[in-house]
């Protein structure tokens, strides 16, 4: 049936995004999505590259990482891999340009280099 919420139905995906595609969105700008399964199993960030910029959603943080704990939140416990988020992150993300910006989900922008030396959940 229809995907609804609310009771309005939504409209349906034009197109599923996959690990390593690149959308051009204009004629000089164009985003790799990067799957980086942990924080959530469908967890994917997204690199712009002419702009120098990363937008991991709530994968990495300035200093943090994303939550893999869900304790009190019955629906969401078992959906989360602490390991895999890790390896999201060093074996996908820490990989960028060391200048790169990084806007998270939440809390203050930061760069590629900056938690390669000062995440201590990357050490």
């Amino acid at each position: 049936g229809p995907l609804t919420e609310g009771g309005a139905a939504l409209p349906r995906p034009d197109a599923f995004i996959s690990d390593g595609d690149v959308i051009q969105w204009s004629p000089s700008y164009s985003v790799k999505c990067l799957h980086c399964p942990g924080h959530t199993p469908g967890s994917t960030s997204y690199y712009f590259e002419e702009c120098n910029l990363l937008c991991p959603g709530d994968t990495l943080f300035q200093g943090s990482v994303g939550r893999t704990s869900w304790y009190g939140i019955p629906s969401l416990q078992g959906t989360s891999d602490a390991e895999q988020l890790i390896g999201s992150i060093k074996g996908k993300l820490l990989d960028l340009p060391g200048d790169t910006v990084v806007v998270s989900g939440h809390g203050e922008s930061t760069t590629i280099e900056d938690e390669r030396r000062f995440n201590p959940y990357l050490s």
